[in-house]
């Protein structure tokens, strides 16, 4: 199947294997400005969220994947469903991962909420 998986990490000790594995298919680089990042994931075809298995907060990445208007692939780490990747890779994202009430992470009602506080 022809696809690129592009990552972005401080360490690739975790993927080198998978390198050797995919050659071409994955391109592994180092972390960059969140704003920059922006830019390259708003060109995805969709982005994947490793789950960190915690239902207490929201990883502000995900959030970051939301405002790109990307679809997200959210996968458990230790039970990957093959069916859900197989419809990402080919474009069918009926079961991506919906972040709900975007617009609460608005920086201005995250700033309004905040003064709210000391009013």
């Amino acid at each position: 199947m022809d696809f690129k998986f592009v990552v972005y990490t401080k360490s690739d000790l975790l993927i080198t294997k998978y390198k050797i594995l995919l050659k071409d298919k994955i391109e592994i680089n180092r972390c960059i400005p969140r704003l920059e990042l922006f830019d390259v994931m708003s060109g995805s075809d969709f982005l994947i969220n490793f789950e960190n298995n915690s239902d207490i907060q929201s990883p502000n990445k995900l959030i970051d994947y939301a405002l790109t208007g990307r679809s997200i692939l959210s996968v458990n780490s230790f039970d990957m469903d093959k069916d859900q990747i197989d419809e990402f890779l080919n474009r069918d994202y009926k079961n991506q991962l919906s972040i709900k009430d975007l617009e609460q992470y608005n920086i201005d009602n995250v700033a309004n909420k905040f003064t709210g506080l000391i009013d």
